[in-house]
């Protein structure tokens, strides 16, 4: 016999299942930007930008960080963004944008826990510039057999 917690298991993968393959976490971003009064709207933008983030889907995590520190720039999940942010432009190789996040981070919460990761990531790409200028050796290098990969 089936008992109600069987019963309450499978409903909730159901659930979860049926969710999963009817909305999309762009949806998610749209219903929290229409609802700004609503106190999750933060926390969905931010938790959405994370799984983009953890996905690798670099550039729709900075789409929700940037919806995020639009509609709630001094939010708890603000210097958490713009730390992530940064990390996602510059995986980008968006150089400029990621300065700007880290630089906004340094400047607005500068007693946050993890200043020390965001100051040592601005300081690496502090000089960096796009993809773009670092390929016009492809072609010089091309024929060159490789001996090691840089440290």
């Amino acid at each position: 016999m089936i008992n109600k917690y069987t019963i309450a298991l499978a409903l909730l993968i159901g659930g979860v299942y049926y969710v999963r393959n009817h909305y999309d976490y762009e949806d998610m971003l749209t219903v929290a930007a229409k609802d700004e009064g609503n106190p999750r709207s933060e926390q969905i933008e931010y938790y959405v930008g994370l799984i983009y983030y953890a996905r690798g889907d670099y550039p729709r995590s900075t789409k929700a960080f940037d919806q995020l520190l639009l509609n709630h720039p001094t939010s708890y999940y603000a210097p958490k963004a713009l730390a992530r942010a940064g990390i996602a432009y510059r995986e980008q190789n968006k150089y400029d944008e990621a300065r700007e996040m880290y630089a906004k981070y340094l400047t607005y919460f500068p007693d946050h826990a993890m200043k020390g990761v965001v100051h040592q990531r601005w300081e690496h790409i502090k000089f960096e510039r796009g993809g773009a200028i670092h390929g016009h050796l492809d072609d010089a290098y091309e024929e060159i057999p490789e001996k090691g990969k840089p440290d």
